[in-house]
């Protein structure tokens, strides 16, 4: 549950769209290194609050990630 809403709010340049063989398909999931990518780079966002390719002012500062991340584990229980 906890990842459901976490992944509600914004979605970041390496998860989609796949890029394939066949063209973008967005959202689809290709072959177990591409599930193993996408559910690493889930948990990254979720444990650290530096985002890969954003700037520093994009990013929450360790505090405030702490605080919302407390928040969604408590609201999901």
């Amino acid at each position: 549950m906890i990842l459901e809403s976490f992944l509600k709010y914004k979605s970041r340049w390496y998860d989609f769209p796949y890029r394939g063989a066949k063209g973008i398909v967005a959202g689809v999931i290709v072959g177990e290194h591409e599930l193993n990518r996408r559910v690493f780079m889930i948990l990254y966002r979720m444990s650290s609050n530096r985002d890969p390719g954003a700037k520093a002012s994009d990013s929450l500062s360790a505090r405030d990630h702490a605080g919302v991340f407390t928040f969604l584990l408590f609201s999901n229980l």
